[in-house]
C-alpha cells in the first residue's frame, strides 16, 4: 500500500545520503568506470572565504548533472574538487575577529605567525562548510584529494608553469593599472574592490595659480582630481576660446569668459569687474608658480622648457568647469 506519511524532501535526502554513504555508492561508480575513456573535470574553484549561497549551489548542481551524464555514457569521470584560498578577504575577516586595524598592529600586537595560523583556521572552517554543503546537495566530487591554492605543491606548480611559459616565449612583460589599498598596502582584484565599493560624490574645486613675477595675478583653474595638484606640471586652455581678466578685490583672475557667471555664482563672488579679454592662444607659455610649492619643494627643482606653463589643447571645453 502507498505510504500515508506524504512526501518529506528532507527525509528523502537523509535516507539517500545515508544509503550512498553506507553502501559506498560513489566509490563503486568510480571503480565501475575505471579503464573507460577519461572525461576530466577540475573544480573552478570556489573561494573558501564565505558560505555557499544559492548562486553557488545552482552552478555546482549544473556541473554535477554533466558529470553524472558522462558517467552514464560510460566515461571514467575524473572529478577533482578544489578550493581557492583567497588571501585578502580572509585576512580582513581575521583582523575583525582579532580586533586589528593596521598592519603594524598585526606585527606588534598579534605576531605574523599567529596571524597566519588564524587565517589558516578560518579557511579550514569555510572548507569544512563547503564540503558538508556540497555533499548535502548530492555533488559527487573527489573531496579527499581536493587541491588548495594555499598549499606548497599548488604554489610550486604555478611557478613551474610560469617558468615553462617564460622559457617558451609565451609570456609578455607589460604595464597594467591595478587598484591598491593604502591601508592593506596590497593590490586588489576586481572582486576585492567590489567588497568595499561605494558610489560617492567628490567635490570639484577651484584653485588659484599665481602667475610668475606677479603678486596679484592668477589663473583660476577647475579640477575634479585635486589629488593630482602636488604633481601638476602644466595648465591647459583652448586656443580659440575667449578668456577674461577679472578683478576680484585686490586680485586679477584669468578665467574662460563662457564660464564666468556660472563660476562666480558657484563660488559666491558677487562683486567683480572684467578688466581685459584675450584669446586662449595669447596665454600660451605664461609661467606660473606651482600651487603647492611649499609642500612639494621638489617642484621648484624641476627643469624644462614647458614646465609650469600654460599650454593650448583642443580637449578643453566650456560645458563644465
Amino acid at each position: 500500500m502507498p505510504s500515508r506519511r506524504g512526501y518529506n524532501p528532507l527525509e528523502v535526502e537523509r535516507e539517500v545520503s545515508e544509503f550512498w554513504e553506507r553502501e559506498r555508492i560513489f566509490e563503486k561508480v568510480v571503480e565501475l568506470r575505471k579503464g573507460g575513456k577519461v572525461f576530466a573535470f577540475l573544480e573552478g574553484p570556489p573561494t573558501a572565504n564565505g558560505f555557499m549561497h544559492v548562486g553557488h549551489a545552482r552552478g555546482r548542481t549544473m556541473k554535477d548533472v554533466v558529470l553524472r551524464f558522462k558517467t552514464m555514457q560510460g566515461y571514467d569521470v575524473w572529478r577533482r574538487a578544489g578550493w581557492d584560498c583567497h588571501g585578502l578577504p580572509v585576512e580582513l575577516e581575521v583582523e575583525k575577529l582579532l580586533g586589528v586595524k593596521t598592519k603594524p598592529d598585526i606585527v606588534e600586537k598579534i605576531g605574523v605567525e599567529r596571524f597566519i595560523e588564524e587565517c589558516k583556521k578560518l579557511v579550514d572552517y569555510y572548507i569544512d562548510h563547503w564540503v558538508k554543503a556540497s555533499k548535502r546537495l548530492g555533488l559527487w566530487l573527489d573531496y579527499d584529494t581536493a587541491y588548495e591554492t594555499r598549499r606548497d605543491d599548488y604554489i610550486e606548480f604555478v611557478w613551474w608553469a610560469l617558468k615553462r611559459a617564460y622559457e617558451r616565449g609565451l609570456m609578455v612583460e607589460d604595464y597594467r593599472v591595478v587598484p591598491q589599498c593604502p591601508r592593506c598596502q596590497t593590490s586588489l582584484s576586481s572582486h576585492e574592490v567590489a567588497l568595499g565599493y561605494k558610489e560617492r560624490e567628490d567635490p570639484s574645486i577651484y584653485v588659484k595659480f599665481k602667475l610668475k613675477g606677479s603678486e596679484r595675478d592668477y589663473l583660476l583653474v577647475w579640477t575634479t582630481t585635486p589629488w593630482t595638484l602636488p604633481a601638476n606640471l602644466a595648465v591647459a586652455v583652448h586656443p580659440d576660446y575667449d578668456y577674461v581678466k577679472v578683478r576680484v578685490g585686490g586680485e586679477t583672475w584669468v578665467i574662460a569668459e563662457g564660464r564666468l557667471e556660472a563660476v562666480m555664482q558657484e563660488i559666491g563672488v558677487k562683486e567683480y569687474e572684467v578688466v581685459g579679454r584675450v584669446k586662449g592662444s595669447e596665454l600660451k607659455r605664461l609661467e606660473y608658480v606651482p600651487p603647492l610649492l611649499e609642500e612639494v619643494p621638489r617642484q621648484g627643482e624641476l627643469k624644462g622648457e614647458w614646465l609650469h606653463r600654460v599650454v593650448t589643447a583642443d580637449f578643453v571645453t566650456l560645458e563644465e568647469g
